[in-house]
């Protein structure tokens, strides 16, 4: 996210500077501007691919043991319904959930979010949002 960052505020300062950097590529002239917010765009599918396909299947993995761990081992030892782990994953995958009395509790049995679901529409939202806004960049005449 650093990355995008840096590339949206070196965009800026051009377009601040006025200094009118652009390319011309078959007769089409393209903005600085534009083509920053598309190399954003371009940076961002690949932090979302190591992300998604990389840190989050690892961050599953370790979830699924903690899990384990908790219901074989430790949840006798403290005597409580969830451990930590299982607590976590049940309030990210039930928008409805609650604890009340000692006890986890859920309305709508069939409702539920996936973390990779919500990252993955989080990341495309942002490329869609850099995609477009080069495109109106370009089409505004911003130099």
């Amino acid at each position: 996210m650093t990355v995008v960052g840096a590339t949206l505020a070196l965009a800026v300062v051009l377009n601040r500077t006025n200094t009118g950097f652009s390319l011309t590529f078959g007769g089409c002239e393209i903005h600085i501007t534009s083509i920053l917010c598309w190399t954003a765009a371009i940076v961002l599918i690949a932090i979302q691919t190591l992300d998604v396909g990389v840190y989050h299947r690892m961050l599953r993995g370790a979830v699924a043991f903690n899990e384990e761990l908790e219901e074989k081992h430790l949840l006798a030892l403290f005597g409580t319904e969830k451990g930590l782990t299982q607590s976590i994953s049940f309030f990210s995958r039930h928008p409805d959930a609650k604890y009340a009395d000692g006890r986890y509790s859920r309305q709508n049995l069939e409702r539920r979010h996936y973390a990779g679901n919500r990252i993955t529409l989080f990341y495309w939202i942002m490329i869609i949002t850099l995609f477009l806004a080069g495109l109106a960049l370009n089409f505004a005449g911003i130099k």
